[in-house]
């Protein structure tokens, strides 16, 4: 199983209403019934976990492919061309046939120019002023939510809870990696790179549903901007590819032609019978063309 290189989606993901990934909970006397998950050792910051991420995109995908199973549990049927299982990974079954191609970073808080993509950078002078005026006036980058229960009879509010939540407005960076392989079989097209068009799917859908918690109640709503995909070669880790593209192209989106002409130009050639070769050494190419790909111990997946 040969690695021809990554797939890398980067971009800015802001959030347009109040976001909320819960941490540690305060138990305290007038403390914060729910936490904003932090980078302790960054400032403190709010972050947006991978799992997170990852979790959601792969339950959105599930959804829309009709893969759930019936009991709830996360779909694993370890197929080597199931769109969920090759991209996200199959971790419930017992043997492993295959690498998790899709790899999620947590999304940074962009608080300064050097945290965002360098395809943003340009254009984030005023949100930057923006949040560190925040971070002045408040001393954090979060915002203290109070919400309450509504007595059905008498009208009163009972029971006050206090969130914290990422405020409106405020960007991280999102980084998406795609491990890329060489197709088994001698297969003419390569079958990660036809399988990533799901991957675009779910991204796309997180723009219509909610990041973390609450989202029936308002919280998590984002959308993207300054995406840029890029292709870079495993052998000499060079980028062979890339382009921007606007939010609205990842609907449908598909592969195009020049990226296709450079996965494959990474492809080993298919081996040729030779003139005089004898039976055996061609069944042997049949064979090695027809292995299944290795079982993996270890490979993390099913997050969410």
């Amino acid at each position: 199983m040969k690695l021809l290189g990554y797939l890398n989606l980067t971009g800015v993901l802001t959030c347009e209403t109040g976001l909320l990934i819960g941490g540690n909970d305060s138990f305290g006397i007038g403390g914060i019934d729910k936490a904003m998950i932090r980078q302790s050792f960054q400032g403190n910051r709010p972050y947006l976990p991978g799992s997170s991420l990852k979790g959601k995109m792969r339950n959105l995908l599930e959804q829309a492919l009709k893969k759930r199973i019936k009991d709830g549990e996360v779909h694993s049927c370890n197929q080597p061309a199931c769109e969920v299982c090759r991209i996200f990974g199959a971790g419930k079954t017992e043997d492993v046939q295959s690498l998790t191609r899709l790899i999620v970073r947590d999304a940074k808080l962009i608080a300064a120019k050097d945290d965002a993509p360098a395809q943003a950078q340009s254009a984030l002078a005023d949100y930057l002023e923006r949040v560190a005026e925040y971070q002045r006036q408040h001393g954090s980058y979060v915002e203290i939510k109070t919400e309450n229960y509504i007595n059905r009879k008498t009208g009163a509010a009972v029971a006050p809870r206090r969130f914290e939540r990422v405020p409106a407005g405020m960007k991280f960076a999102v980084d998406l990696v795609y491990r890329v392989f060489e197709t088994d079989g001698g297969q003419t097209e390569n079958l990660d790179l036809k399988l990533f068009s799901n991957v675009v799917h779910a991204f796309d859908l997180l723009r219509w549903e909610y990041v973390g918690a609450s989202g029936s109640r308002g919280y998590g709503r984002v959308n993207f901007s300054d995406l840029r995909l890029s292709f870079t070669d495993a052998l000499s880790r060079t980028e062979k590819w890339g382009g921007d593209f606007a939010t609205e192209e990842l609907i449908d989106w598909l592969p195009p032609d020049e990226l296709v002409s450079v996965v494959n130009a990474q492809t080993t050639p298919p081996t040729s019978p030779v003139s005089g070769e004898t039976d055996e050494s061609e069944t042997q190419v049949g064979e090695a063309a027809a292995e299944p790909e290795p079982v993996i111990q270890g490979e993390e997946s099913n997050e969410g």
